[in-house]
């Protein structure tokens, strides 16, 4: 339905090498690790359709929104040239943020750009992919060509006391070879565990997926700087009730979990910087139980002779509370310190506080043509629905969702016809607001769990009782509705459940009923606790006997309590009562004015 011209419709501008389409990185720290040579079969093949380049090895230094035109470097050759575009969508991800901006973590290059010293010509390892057969041929039965990532170095990159950071398949690549690094002749044997910086997902599946190494057991220990892993899930607002788990207890779970996978934790602490190699004295260190090292005595540690560390010999962390510091041996360090959105080149747009590019709920930056356009985590949404203004989605499923919807509106807005002898730029039709169900989906040993919607308000397990069950639910009820779902285990039906409950939110009545519930029964019918409409003067009252004993339990004992209590207990199951009908239902459960009621009579008459 558009106009054809000689032109692209859509031009990809890629910092991937050739050869090297954009993929789904999510799946990095679940499959890359099991391979220290890549290929082109390590990349899914990007067939794009008709009107769509991609350009490849370009990397974006400028942008002028009021000439409409894109500045890009050539990865390879460093020569610069333009492209002037009608609509330009922004998707250029996060990084890894750094430790002190140190220089060995080449924040400003892309792991998986190669550059002449990493190209061999006439060799093997030429980052391209393989040329197609022709037509009616068979296809080739050689090998698929060999992709080296520019940082590959085994000596220095990749060896004892290396430091890492996982965003692309050649960061997977070198913490690889880091893990699978033997010692040479005569060099004394490492023993020091792979020590993991961090506390969020992407942690949890690298410990988990590095102690067990190809089958091997590989001594792992995971710095934490808050005291259960993965805080950002496993939040609570508010305190569960006495007797009740609550969200830290299913973070303890997962820590039991990776524990006797053999990874160890050291808690509540920061990483203030690296241990540097020549860095030798006596100094305390963390040991003790797995799933919480502590501070000991200090320990001489002497100088290392010869070439054995290339970066460091570990980390130095600092307690939270008590500011002491301690020193951690390491193989290697990784660090998963968070991301930073990729948006440099483009300040002149609305940036949030963590840098990432505000957009409207059309995907729209700020900008007043209309043409720039912002998805994927390097922007912010505002989304209606969980009344947040502005947040950031960094997960692949979201990454897809935005960029369909901005594409969209491109397409539509590039099908209304332009003004002769103006510059004036063509809008699409007022569509539905862009508003998704947060989602974010983990698999780790032999657990698999997925998260829909947002974890404010208090935290329901259900199904859980702390133990190795494999199958449960976490939900959280903020204004009696329930409006995040997490389920480990679940199947594909329950799961689709989850996401269809994050998006309807529904209400609640009683919440010690809904903790009483077990996770398939609410899952198969999320509205059955939906309150009934009333009419005037009427309100929901809990008649089930067993809820109206374990909410009278809550103000008496041996079935006895006392009767100023009783209008609390009548509010808890469901009374709206004014002060003068309370005080008209207290004189007719204690017409003698005993100022006891038992829990019999009080069933009966209420």
């Amino acid at each position: 339905e558009l106009p054809e011209t000689d032109k692209p419709l859509c031009t990809i501008l890629s910092a991937y090498p050739a050869g090297i389409s954009p993929y789904d990185r999510s799946r990095i720290s679940k499959d890359a690790l099991d391979c220290t040579r890549l290929d082109a079969t390590s990349f899914p093949s990007l067939e794009l359709p008709e009107g769509v380049e991609l350009w490849s090895g370009k990397v974006v230094v400028k942008c002028d929104p009021d000439t409409k035109t894109v500045t890009y470097r050539d990865a390879i050759t460093g020569d610069e040239d333009e492209i002037t575009y009608e609509k330009l969508i922004i998707a250029t991800g996060a990084r890894a943020k750094v430790l002190d901006e140190v220089p060995f973590l080449w924040p400003d290059k892309h792991s998986d750009i190669v550059d002449n010293g990493s190209i061999e010509e006439g060799g093997e390892d030429i980052a391209c992919a393989p040329a197609p057969a022709p037509a009616g041929a068979p296809e080739a039965a050689a090998p698929a060509p060999k992709l080296r990532p520019w940082c590959i170095q085994a000596d220095k990159n990749c060896g004892f006391g290396s430091v890492h950071y996982l965003r692309d398949i050649g960061d997977a690549a070198k913490v690889s070879e880091a893990v699978a690094c033997k010692e040479a002749d005569g060099q004394e044997t490492c023993s020091d565990p792979v020590v993991i910086v961090g506390g969020g997902i992407l942690t949890m599946e690298l410990a988990a997926k590095i102690a067990r190494f190809r089958g091997q057991k590989v001594p792992v220990t995971v710095v934490l700087s808050r005291d259960r892993i993965m805080p950002k899930i496993f939040r609570e607002d508010v305190e569960p009730e006495a007797g009740s788990l609550g969200a830290k207890d299913v973070a303890e779970f997962y820590e039991r979990q990776l524990v006797k996978a053999g990874v160890k934790f050291v808690r509540e602490h920061r990483c203030l910087r690296l241990w540097d190699v020549e860095e030798c004295g006596e100094f305390p260190t963390m040991e003790g139980p797995a799933i919480s090292l502590q501070r000991t005595r200090p320990r001489r540690f002497e100088e290392v002779q010869g070439e054995y560390f290339s970066t460091c010999r570990g980390i130095v962390v600092e307690n939270n509370h008590s500011q002491e510091r301690s020193w951690i041996a390491a193989k290697c360090v990784i660090l998963c310190l968070g991301d930073e959105p990729n948006s440099q080149v483009f300040d002149f747009l609305d940036l949030a506080d963590d840098s990432s590019i505000k957009v409207d709920a059309t995907c729209r930056t700020s900008h007043s043509s209309g043409d720039v356009f912002a998805v994927g985590d390097v922007a912010s949404y505002p989304l209606p629905r969980s009344k947040e203004r502005c947040m950031r989605l960094p997960h692949y499923q979201q990454a897809f969702s935005t960029a369909t919807y901005a594409a969209h509106q491109c397409i539509e807005a590039m099908k209304q016809p332009s003004r002769p002898g103006t510059r004036d730029s063509r809008r699409s039709i007022v569509a539905d607001p862009f508003d998704p169900v947060p989602c974010i989906t983990s698999q780790v040993l032999d657990l698999d769990w997925v998260f829909y919607g947002r974890n404010t308000g208090e935290c329901v397990p259900l199904g859980f009782d702390g133990n190795s069950d494999r199958y449960f639910g976490c939900f959280w009820v903020e204004d009696m509705r329930v409006v995040g779902c997490f389920l480990e285990g679940g199947s594909d039906e329950e799961k689709a459940t989850c996401e269809e409950i994050a998006e309807i939110r529904p209400r609640l009545t009683r919440m010690h009923k809904f903790r009483s519930l077990e996770v398939e029964d609410f899952l198969a019918d999320p509205l059955a606790m939906e309150p009934p409409e009333l009419g005037p003067g009427e309100f929901n009252a809990e008649l089930d006997a067993k809820y109206i004993a374990i909410a009278f339990d809550k103000y008496g004992r041996d079935g006895q309590a006392k009767t100023q209590a009783m209008g609390d207990l009548m509010r808890d199951l469901g009374a709206d009562w004014d002060a003068e009908e309370e005080k008209e239902a207290l004189r007719a459960l204690d017409p003698l004015g005993s100022n006891q009621v038992s829990l019999e009579c009080f069933t009966e008459w209420w």
